[in-house]
């Protein structure tokens, strides 16, 4: 006599559960490695972002014009012409 359970034989649910444990397991592997993957990116951002930040620091200020400098300038550019 073969035992079932909801028309189904025990074997073949066994053999279907442990499948699709197996499923389950190598997902959430791949979801761990996805994670370490996620963590090394951020950490490589995080050291451009110090880096831009320095090379940041060692550029030099450059001015901007005022408003009124620039409205001066472009009245004398079209005045010229």
């Amino acid at each position: 006599m073969v035992e079932t359970r909801g028309g189904a034989q025990i074997g073949v649910l066994e053999e279907n559960m442990q499948r699709v444990q197996q499923q389950v397991d190598d997902h959430t592997g791949s979801i761990e490695r996805l994670h370490l993957k996620v963590d090394g990116l951020e950490a490589g951002v995080a050291e451009i972002r110090a880096m831009m930040q320095e090379v940041m620091k060692r550029l030099p200020v450059v001015e901007q014009p005022s408003s009124a400098t620039e409205a001066g300038g472009a009245k004398s550019k079209s005045g010229s012409s």
